[in-house]
């Protein structure tokens, strides 16, 4: 069997790619969705297991659930012949590349119309509304302030529950001691 780098299989859109095997990482999510493809994956580490839930969840790939730690021959093999053999994987592959290709415009145009639009209309009206916010409530420190009094004052209570029990304990103990 011939192998060939991941952009070969994909860049070309070889129509007899049975398989996407890789790590899941995020473009490789997204070519394998573009060209139709199935996917086997091994995650490794960082989003990739979360890359490879969401392709299992769209019915169009199988993962190893332990990542590269529980990878072994059988396991590996028992997913590829699953893929492989199981004619929802591919016909799910498809169905996400389709709806994932369908836009009424390609990017190119829709890069252009919004160059475009930026040039003949500015850009002040796509401008996120936060940047007329103060540093405080940007990032929220008005809600933080409020929400730490309540903590504050219930520390404080029960400091101040402790420190009048020991108090008592204290003056009692002394109470004691002067009686004998």
């Amino acid at each position: 069997m011939q192998t060939q780098p991941k952009k070969g299989i994909n860049a070309r859109r070889h129509n007899k790619t049975k398989l996407f095997m890789y790590h899941g990482g995020i473009n490789g999510a997204y070519e394998a969705i573009y060209h139709g493809v199935p996917v086997v994956g091994i995650p490794l580490f960082a989003d990739q297991i979360d890359n490879l839930l969401r392709l299992w969840s769209l019915g169009m790939a199988e993962y190893v659930k332990g990542g590269i730690r529980e990878v072994n021959s059988d396991t590996l093999y028992q997913l590829i012949m699953k893929v492989v053999s199981n004619p929802s994987y591919k016909r799910h592959a498809v169905a996400a590349s389709e709806r994932y290709r369908a836009q009424p415009q390609k990017p190119l145009e829709k890069a252009t119309f919004w160059i475009n639009h930026v040039l003949n209309h500015g850009a002040e009206h796509l401008r996120t509304k936060s940047r007329e916010l103060s540093w405080i409530q940007y990032h929220m420190l008005d809600v933080a302030g409020v929400l730490a009094i309540p903590f504050v004052l219930f520390i404080w209570g029960v400091r101040f529950c402790l420190s009048a029990l020991c108090c008592r304990a204290k003056s009692a103990g002394q109470q004691y001691n002067t009686r004998k």
